[in-house]
């Protein structure tokens, strides 16, 4: 253990030395007190031994300064002084002192309080070894419960491939909208949960429908629509810890003006996840569920929002058309129908993801690497869903795909994605 001991007497502090030394401890030395404050805030030291009366800074004033420090670790103090008066060690005490040793004092003694300071210190560390692996363990749940969860996201995937990649993109990138408007952990998990699942109301309804925007649909198909934030927030109310969940899910198509639904709401009144994955929805649906000609796009934006869209918007490219489009829309609603702070973010982290780029290629199996993502969702060859799109292959993952290859279910390769994954 290293000491420091704050001594002005150097025959004390010569005799100290020894005692520590002789029994294993590391000394440190100070002649004042504001040397001995200078030394424990350049070395961090777990047991100090201070004289009560010394220059420059005495011992009770050195001790309250060292208990209004914020540690992450406690500090062991002794006093050594000749006052041994009820008042004045009681002084000390209200100061922080954990223990005394009263001038002349026998060199077992000095041991004895030292073996007593180390068993505190002890115990504080393997308190906080045995915080450590809870908090390790705590964090293994926490990654387990998320994993299950977006597994779950898959399993939807399987039944309705388009909803469940599109619900998928949603989940992932609300999660980053969350954490660049620095959002808690926690917020964070339920507003990626209620993206990868805020539209499983739909999941029954006819399929042509689900390709429809709002503004498409007849009387009947709407009041079907409408519903569907109310039937999901149900389904995650009933658990207690997905709760917050639930009122994201419920209010994801209020507008920012109070024009949206179920109930109206407006600005603050809205829950942030819902104003993130409120915007981030709809970019994603635009990419996701558009057609893919070159015509249908320009004429399903300048229904949804004007012709004066196709001005600004004029790739020849349907990917990337679809892209602009999207990224339009969200100027065009920004402080109306979005939160104009979520806006600024999306259009910031779509532009960082745009500007980093990413190659895609096909990859044999064989050749597979961790880290690598699947740029389009895993089929075996009978056109069972195996893996989605976005999906980041491990270790675990990749020896299942080769052990499928050998059964000869899978194509030769896969295409994936090296570095980040378009928006």
């Amino acid at each position: 253990m290293k000491i420091l001991v704050a001594e002005d007497n150097p025959v004390v502090a010569e005799l100290l030395n020894k005692i520590l030394t002789k029994d294993g401890h590391g000394v440190v030395l100070a002649e004042n007190g504001k040397k001995a404050w200078e030394l424990f805030q350049e070395q961090g030291f777990r047991m100090v031994i201070l004289d009560w009366m010394m220059p420059e800074i005495d011992g009770i004033t050195l001790c309250n300064k060292i208990r209004a420090e914020k540690l992450s670790h406690y500090v062991y103090i002794i006093l050594q002084s000749t006052r041994d008066q009820l008042p004045d060690t009681l002084a000390g005490f209200k100061a922080g002192v954990d223990d005394y040793i009263f001038k002349p004092y026998h060199p077992e003694e000095i041991r004895a309080r030292i073996r007593s300071g180390l068993r505190i210190i002890e115990l504080e560390q393997k308190v906080l070894e045995e915080k450590n692996e809870i908090l390790k363990k705590h964090k293994e749940l926490e990654e387990s419960y998320m994993d299950t969860i977006r597994l779950l996201s898959s399993l939807i995937e399987m039944l309705n491939p388009v909803l469940g990649e599109y619900m998928k993109h949603v989940g992932r990138l609300s999660r980053e909208i969350a954490e660049a408007l620095c959002l808690e952990k926690e917020l964070a998990d339920h507003i990626e949960i209620a993206g990868l699942f805020h539209d499983i109301g739909l999941l029954g309804l006819p399929e042509p429908m689900l390709s429809k925007d709002e503004i498409e649909m007849d009387k009947t198909e709407l009041g079907l629509y409408t519903q569907h934030p109310l039937i999901a927030s149900l389904s995650f109310e009933v658990v207690k810890r997905l709760s917050g969940v639930s009122g994201i899910i419920l209010s994801h198509h209020e507008n920012f003006d109070g024009t949206g639904f179920p109930n109206g709401l407006k600005e603050s009144q809205i829950p942030i996840g819902a104003r993130i994955v409120a915007a981030v929805s709809d970019y994603c649906k635009i990419i996701h569920t558009w057609p893919a000609g070159i015509e249908e796009i320009k004429k399903r934006a300048a229904d949804n929002f004007g012709r004066e869209i196709t001005k600004h918007c004029d790739s020849n490219d349907p990917d990337t058309l679809n892209k602009q489009i999207a990224k339009k829309a969200l100027e065009i609603g920004s402080n109306s129908k979005y939160d104009a702070k979520v806006v600024d973010k999306l259009l910031t982290k779509i532009t960082e993801k745009t500007e980093t780029g990413e190659s895609r290629t096909w990859v044999a199996i064989k050749d597979l690497k961790e880290g690598m993502t699947l740029a389009k969702e895993l089929c075996l060859k009978d056109g069972r869903h195996l893996l989605s799109n976005g999906v980041v292959l491990n270790a675990a993952s990749i020896g299942s795909i080769q052990k499928l290859k050998d059964f000869n279910v899978l194509d030769d390769r896969i295409f994936v994605t090296y570095g980040k994954l378009s928006v």
